[in-house]
């Protein structure tokens, strides 16, 4: 039974290993034709990971947009399904995506502590 425990908590620890997390000094151009919801990580084309509790970015206050979608505040990109295209430029915390199902743009903010 030991050894059932040891590899399943050694497995879990290399799980990502192979992954790249998109942090603040990333820059991203990407087409995510796959992404998958593991905890607290949002899996990405099997190669890039983005934390699962990235929320929209704050949007202007006095804008139409903000001001009737203010319960969307608390949607985060793990709720978006693929296929969408990522954007991102290097020293931004700035996530733009663009969903390809309803093709509406949303900007999503990396939280301040990088994992």
């Amino acid at each position: 039974m030991f050894v059932v425990m040891f590899y399943g908590i050694f497995n879990e620890s290399t799980k990502y290993d192979h992954l790249e997390i998109i942090v603040k000094s990333s820059n991203v151009n990407i087409n995510v034709k796959k992404a998958e919801v593991d905890r607290t990580a949002v899996i990405i084309n099997d190669t890039l990971i983005i934390p699962s509790y990235t929320r929209l970015a704050n949007q202007d206050k006095n804008s139409y947009r903000s001001r009737q979608n203010i319960s969307e505040m608390k949607f985060n990109i793990s709720k978006i399904s693929a296929p969408y295209l990522i954007n991102k430029d290097s020293n931004s915390w700035i996530i733009n995506l663009l969903n390809l199902m309803i093709l509406s743009y949303l900007s999503f903010q990396i939280p301040m502590k990088e994992i």
